[in-house]
């Protein structure tokens, strides 16, 4: 029997990912969501809740004051600190979304494979949109190789996850206008797309998922929503073991600390795109523009070497971190990611795990 190799990737390659990354997602959001728990609602000293009926009259009253809420909400927010990469990125992201649903091509396929399809954008709105995600995925790979801010945590998988987005744009752009052989080129296509939508799974763009959940669902103070929902402990925390003798250290132990949110850390290290968007919301960067004070750097500098070598560190590596988790951080709290993963808590739970093997921060008289 002879293949088709274009039939072989539009038909059971294409099924069989869509089944694939539809499983993926159920467990991923089903993991999150075990991951953490609802809070009750507030209740008064009698356990009466504090609901009240819905009065319009206040409601139309409120308004000056929740416009100035929203003022303030969206000024301490990285939206104002660094409004053109954040607004670039939003429409990268959504241009990207709109090209997985609303593309005609795509809903063509779709009404074949399986009976159903979405809105359609016209194809020369599409074909714009398409020239603006390349524009800016190039954007994004000279940003992140010479940028001082971004060299600092550039490693090959950040490349690869650019790449990975703007190679299903180039070759649909390639094959909307039939450069070179179509055949060949739409079946890159498909092959660059389905690995993207897999990517958003098992790589750092499954941040485009993420943020659903982390900027909406959990609670902070400046989430898009005010969320209900807040991390669990994985695990207890027992008592402080013995001091360890000589420049030993209790790997046992530090594997132990890191367990009591392996959860919560596993999503923060998968999740974080090292975009360096939360750079400004640290004003001791702003205050001296070294990339080593960037949030999630300190985040990986210190937290992500542990949980890298599963705790398996020599004294003096821990020792390092005390610049990077002490000096450069004050734990105020005021990190923003852009996609809600909550930096202060890694670098306090990186503190705790320092402190237990007698290593910390100390003052000259």
């Amino acid at each position: 029997m002879k293949w088709d190799l274009y039939e072989l990737i539009r038909g059971p390659v294409m099924t069989g990912t869509m089944i694939l990354f539809t499983a993926c997602l159920v467990y991923r959001v089903g993991k999150f969501f075990l991951a953490t728990f609802r809070l009750p609602s507030k209740t008064t000293a009698y356990g009466i809740s504090q609901t009240r009926r819905f009065d319009f009259r206040e409601q139309i009253r409120s308004v000056p004051q929740k416009l100035y809420k929203l003022r303030t909400h969206f000024r301490n927010s990285i939206f104002s600190m660094m409004p053109f990469t954040v607004w670039l990125t939003v429409l990268y992201h959504v241009i990207i979304v709109a090209a997985i649903f609303f593309t005609v091509g795509h809903n063509v396929l779709l009404d074949l494979s399986w009976g159903f399809s979405f809105p359609t954008i016209p194809e020369k709105t599409m074909d714009v949109l398409a020239i603006i995600a390349i524009v800016i995925s190039l954007y994004y790979l000279i940003r992140r190789g010479f940028s001082a801010k971004m060299r600092f945590p550039a490693v090959f998988k950040d490349y690869l996850a650019i790449l990975a987005t703007a190679a299903p744009f180039v070759t649909g752009f390639m094959a909307y206008h039939q450069w070179f052989n179509y055949r060949t080129v739409i079946i890159c296509h498909m092959i660059s797309g389905q690995l993207m939508l897999l990517a958003l799974l098992y790589t750092k763009l499954g941040h485009m998922i993420f943020f659903f959940f982390g900027r909406v669902s959990l609670r902070g103070e400046l989430n898009l929503l005010r969320g209900s929902r807040v991390w669990k402990t994985d695990r207890k925390l027992e008592k402080l073991p013995e001091p360890v003798e000589g420049n030993e250290v209790d790997v046992r132990y530090i594997r132990y600390m890191l367990d009591q949110k392996k959860t919560q850390m596993k999503m923060m290290l998968r999740y974080c795109a090292r975009c360096s968007n939360c750079a400004k919301s640290c004003f001791l960067y702003v205050n001296n523009r070294d990339a080593s004070y960037i949030p999630s750097h300190k985040v990986f500098a210190s937290l992500g070497k542990l949980y890298r070598k599963k705790g398996k560190v020599h004294r003096q590596e821990l020792e390092n971190m005390v610049d990077t988790i002490w000096n450069k951080c004050v734990l105020c709290e005021r990190c923003y990611c852009f996609i809600g993963l909550n930096i202060p808590e890694m670098i306090s739970l990186a503190r705790s795990i320092c402190r237990s093997q007698g290593v910390y921060k100390t003052y000259e008289n």
